[in-house]
């Protein structure tokens, strides 16, 4: 009698009955108390084996192959290269029957179907495992991958985006921190939800708004006190670095981090390490940075107002999201999401194409924020039926110096001339032969401006607001 040699322990381990459902298979106690196996960097980990469960999931997951294709797994779905198969793939190292997805509240649960090639998480081969969000599955030649279920949130079509949901994709393993650019309103929270959510990583996603916090309670807000380490210290107090251990710490408005504290920061980064107010020695800590401003940090570095050693320490890896005046087709798709989620207070809420289609006309400067709000108010004021101009109505704008209106009175030329330039290249999208042609200059002598005047230029201008 032949049997099966295999240098895989965990494949050794799982030999299951060949028809036996993957709900009535329980790992052995051996496999399932096995420690995590690392993957990638040091914050990441992939749970191979898993207790069961008979929870079903909340939402469909979405799973993204390599070549391209989608699908979401809402049910039991058979994966192969067979006809039978929900799921077909053309890959020759693929078995006709190779693999059933089941989708769990945490995850996808996998069970290979005894395919000759077997099925690896992360480059580990499993029998059963559970795919988790931002982990890989590999099959043959092919490469699937979990995406979050928040990821939904990021809605739109436009190319801006589905750039900015494969960049979050391939950022998401890594440990290396992420800064998130992007005008107030552009969802930059959204961002870091889902780069937490699809890093696999198993601590929480702790959220401090660096722009919102007195200066003398940053320091302890961030790296925690011991007890007695000031007047009023009278307890130990973690710190966001030591709660989001083994997680995500997201520093909303980096911008606005004092100067003096920012070499602390940047300790964190390279030495992976804090230490509290108060206390006589370092503590290790596992935290993966995103940070986000709406500020154009390479100008500040300029103005000695942010540390260039930790803009560049930070920029390694850096998403843009774009203003919603500069993809307007995700106007109509946004507002429709927004009147869906109204009707869980006003069921008869409704909102045609035609009026809808309006809404592109406005640019929007608060932008995707401005957008929610003003359909919320507008179907607390003339609900049921919406129309555009319910929802352009009676907005709250901001009135002052605008892209359109610079102030002179009483202003030196060259700051005059330093806010006209910014606008004309915040309308072109960082693009100057643009800008020049807004404003009726040759490009030369817009190049040669934008030097003397110290304006750093992207592709993108991010407005301060």
């Amino acid at each position: 009698m032949l049997r099966q040699r295999s240098s895989d322990p965990f494949v050794a381990l799982h030999q299951p009955a060949a028809a036996a459902p993957l709900a009535k298979i329980a790992a052995p106690s051996c496999a399932r108390d096995a420690p995590a196996v690392p993957y990638g960097s040091d914050a990441a980990h992939t749970p191979l084996l898993f207790p069961q469960r008979t929870g079903t999931a909340r939402t469909p997951w979405l799973v993204r192959c390599s070549d391209g294709s989608e699908h979401s797994v809402s049910r039991v779905l058979r994966v192969g290269s067979g006809p039978d198969n929900d799921w077909i793939l053309t890959d020759r190292f693929v078995s006709a029957s190779h693999l059933v997805l089941r989708p769990e509240s945490d995850g996808v649960l996998v069970e290979d179907r005894g395919s000759r090639n077997g099925t690896y998480i992360n480059g580990i081969r499993i029998r059963h495992g559970e795919l988790r969000p931002g982990s890989l599955l590999r099959i043959g030649q092919t490469e699937l991958r979990l995406a979050t279920n928040a990821q939904s949130e990021l809605l739109g079509e436009s190319p801006q985006l589905h750039r900015l949901r494969e960049q979050v994709q391939r950022f998401a393993p890594s440990s290396l921190p992420v800064l998130v650019l992007g005008e107030s309103g552009t969802g930059k929270e959204l961002v870091a939800q889902a780069l937490h959510q699809q890093s696999g990583r198993r601590g929480p996603l702790i959220t401090i708004n660096c722009g919102a916090l007195p200066k003398e309670l940053i320091e302890s807000e961030l790296f925690g006190h011991e007890r007695g380490a000031f007047t009023g210290a009278d307890r130990r107090h973690l710190g966001c670095f030591a709660e989001a251990s083994g997680g995500t710490l997201f520093l909303d408005e980096l911008g606005e981090l004092p100067i003096e504290l920012q070499p602390r920061l940047l300790r964190v980064l390279e030495n992976r390490t804090i230490r509290p107010v108060g206390a006589s020695r370092e503590v290790e800590v596992d935290v993966r940075i995103v940070a986000a401003t709406h500020r154009d940090l390479a100008q500040s570095v300029k103005q000695g107002l942010f540390r260039h050693d930790l803009f560049y320490r930070l920029a390694g890896l850096s998403v843009e999201i774009p203003p919603l005046r500069q993809r307007p087709d995700d106007i109509v798709l946004l507002a429709r999401h927004f009147v869906r989620q109204a009707r869980s207070e006003q069921p008869e809420l409704s909102m045609s194409d035609e009026e809808l289609a309006l809404l592109c006309q406005d640019d929007w400067p608060g932008n995707v924020r401005e957008l929610k709000m003003a359909i919320v108010r507008a179907a607390h004021l003339y609900g049921p039926t919406l129309r555009a101009q319910d929802v352009l109505a009676n907005r709250a704008r901001l009135h002052g110096p605008s892209d359109e209106v610079v102030s002179v009175k009483g202003r030196r030329l060259v700051d005059i001339e330093r806010d006209i330039l910014t606008a004309a290249l915040r309308h072109a999208g960082g693009n100057q032969r643009l800008a020049a042609e807004q404003l009726a200059l040759p490009k030369s002598s817009l190049s040669d401006r934008l030097r003397k005047l110290g304006i750093v230029t992207s592709r993108q201008v991010v407005a301060e607001s």
